[in-house]
């Protein structure tokens, strides 16, 4: 059973007054895993390979840049060290 349900492909985020689209990833293990995996890392649950593994994930896909400003934040710090890559 899935952690956290969501619509089916599209969560609607609303900050600052506006609402934008996130398109999650079309396959519903994969968008499980990846929350999963964020919850893991907002309690630092996570090893070095496993959080780069993460937000390599996240800015692959767009994600990182429509969730919240420390995963942003932490996504630009780690694409500025080269640990992982556009």
């Amino acid at each position: 059973m899935p952690l956290v349900m969501i619509p089916p492909q599209v969560h609607l985020l609303q900050s600052k007054g506006r609402r934008e689209r996130i398109e999650w990833p079309r396959n519903l293990k994969e968008t499980d895993t990846i929350l999963r995996d964020v919850l893991r890392w907002e309690r630092n649950e996570l090893s070095g390979d496993d959080v780069h593994r993460l937000f390599q994930q996240l800015v692959s896909s767009g994600l990182a840049w429509k969730l919240s400003g420390a995963i942003r934040r932490t996504a630009s710090l780690l694409l500025r060290d080269g640990r992982i890559h556009w």
